[in-house]
């Protein structure tokens, strides 16, 4: 994970989580969210720190265009001040 946030620039989207459910829903292939009542809340809390280690953070709340387009933007924009330091030590 640390050599991925040095070599490239990592964006973590976010939304609310009746977005994530509405965009899960009926979706096959995602075990760690079958048939447990909480599974979505209780992983998102269990990956918030290495979310938070992303250079970035966007709202994915949007549609697909727009949020893709925002992470464009994102990932060919300059990099702020901090460019260089290891974003888990801010």
């Amino acid at each position: 994970r640390r050599e991925v946030l040095r070599r490239a620039r990592v964006v973590t989207l976010r939304a609310p989580v009746e977005v994530l459910r509405g965009r899960l829903a009926g979706g096959a292939g995602r075990p760690l969210l079958q048939g447990v009542p909480g599974a979505l809340e209780a992983l998102l809390a269990a990956r918030r720190g290495v979310y938070a280690e992303a250079h970035a953070e966007l709202d994915a709340s949007g549609p697909v265009e727009a949020v893709a387009a925002a992470v464009v933007a994102c990932v060919t924009s300059p990099l702020p001040p901090w460019a260089g330091s290891e974003p888990w030590e801010r």
